[in-house]
């Protein structure tokens, strides 16, 4: 098993004679190309935010819970088809399967409590605050499923324009320990209500 260690950079400098030390931590990353990884062997299980610095292809990860699974178009533009970046949990035994790209950027990221939130899996009372929330996206369209423990609280198609199959908007009260789910949408605004 690879071990996952952020790189640490100290620079000491002296200015007026008082020295000073800096010290700048580096998240962990690793690139992936096409085919089949096994987290815990090709990539340290941790939280990842994942990118792609050119095209776009697909993205599947596999997990062994039954409400964690990714499959996504990742591109590198926001182009509409595909979403930019993907935030989740890998845990050791997790399936990855890359096509269509050569290389995939897996950075270690920890939870930041945010009101904009991507694609990916969040958790209430880590990523985002417990309230309740009125739920719109700047993107085309793409799904917002919400559980409670294993209740189904959300499952809407969010979309920035009004048709027949997407709402766009939702509100809801978030608690937590409820789990976030966005697939599809690059930019989700949860507004306090």
């Amino acid at each position: 098993m690879e071990k996952c260690q952020d790189a640490r950079l100290d620079n000491t400098t002296t200015i007026n004679g008082k020295t000073s030390t800096t010290t700048i931590h580096v998240p962990y990353s690793k690139s992936l190309s096409a085919g089949k990884w096994k987290a815990g062997k090709d990539l340290p299980a941790g939280r990842y935010k994942i990118t792609t610095k050119s095209g776009s292809g697909n993205l599947f990860i596999s997990m062994n819970d039954y409400d964690r699974y990714v499959n996504e178009i990742l591109s590198s533009e926001d182009d509409g088809f595909g979403v930019t970046v993907v935030t989740t949990d890998i845990k050791s035994g997790d399936s990855i399967e890359i096509s269509g790209l050569d290389s995939v950027q897996f950075t270690k990221v920890s939870n930041v409590k945010s009101n904009t939130l991507h694609a990916g899996y969040w958790t209430v009372g880590k990523d985002i605050a417990a309230g309740k929330y009125k739920i719109t996206t700047s993107s085309p369209s793409g799904n917002l499923i919400i559980y409670r423990e294993q209740h189904l609280l959300v499952n809407e198609i969010l979309s920035n324009e009004r048709d027949d199959y997407s709402v766009t908007s939702v509100t809801t009260t978030l608690k937590s320990g409820d789990r976030i789910n966005i697939s599809g949408l690059n930019k989700v605004n949860f507004n306090k209500k």
